[in-house]
């Protein structure tokens, strides 16, 4: 997707002192608590997530890796498929597998059946770890994305326009990174509406799941949302710091200058 150049540039504003006045408060009683309150905190709870699944998924990799380590031994010595079965259903690489991830991740009804297919299917545990390297592969993408929006609404917040601006662009870069890994990966994945990269969403309403091509569709739109975000905010941005600030500095000075004249009587 190419992003649309949104102009942010601001032009002097036919504005008084009482109007740059109810812009500012606007901006310090709505504008910057949304983004204290909503953008930072929601940044930090999807970095956090993202962070379990990469510990989660780095996890199912090391143990689907001794599974398979395991079962080549066990061919060099011989063993039949049957008897393979019954010594990896007692070792602590497969007792680190649950029940529930057999389902969400493996697409097994149970560990027993996912086990079967370690197994007897020759390919399937190399198919397993490609499919959870190339998820791990698109959360690193989204934690890097995730970094830098909580990076560019802290800039804003902090009224640092040109920062936020570099941000933002950096921000595009990853993003472009981010819908190609999707368009070349969205088969047999979601997303949701509430997380970058989503795979287990057993609390999110069935509607608000987009799978497959759809989910790429989905991530496409929410990228050009959050960027369209971006702009806006930062016209209110520019406007504030180029256009409201110097009218209430003048101002100020000017009600110096009376009270002053005022007080020499």
């Amino acid at each position: 997707m190419v992003f649309p150049v949104l102009s942010t540039q601001t032009k002097q504003a036919n504005m008084n002192y009482e109007q740059a006045l109810k812009f500012k408060v606007i901006w310090e009683k709505n504008s910057r608590p949304k983004i204290k309150d909503f953008y930072l905190p929601h940044s930090a709870e999807l970095l956090k997530l993202n962070t379990g699944k990469m510990i989660y998924g780095e996890l199912q990799l090391a143990h689907l890796g001794a599974m398979k380590e395991g079962k080549e031994d066990m061919v060099k010595g011989g063993l039949t498929k049957d008897e393979m079965f019954n010594c990896m259903m007692g070792s602590d690489a497969f007792d680190g597998i649950r029940e529930y991830f057999c389902r969400t991740q493996f697409q097994c009804d149970n560990r027993s059946e996912l086990l079967h297919k370690c197994v007897f299917q020759d390919d399937f545990i190399d198919i397993q770890m490609g499919d959870i390297q190339e998820n791990l592969g698109g959360i690193a993408l989204a934690t890097k994305q995730l970094k830098k929006e909580a990076c560019i609404w802290a800039y804003i917040y902090n009224v640092d326009v040109e920062q936020a601006e570099l941000r933002i662009e950096q921000w595009k870069e990853l993003s472009c990174e981010a819908q190609e890994w999707w368009e070349a990966n969205h088969e047999k994945r979601a997303v949701c509406l509430h997380s970058h990269i989503s795979h287990s969403m057993k609390d999110t309403p069935a509607d608000e799941i987009h799978r497959n091509e759809n989910a790429y569709i989905q991530f496409c739109n929410r990228e050009k949302q959050t960027y369209e975000t971006f702009q806006r905010t930062m016209v209110i941005l520019k406007k504030y710091r180029d256009v409201v600030r110097p009218i209430l500095r003048a101002g100020r000075h000017m009600n110096k200058r009376k009270n002053g004249k005022k007080n020499r009587g």
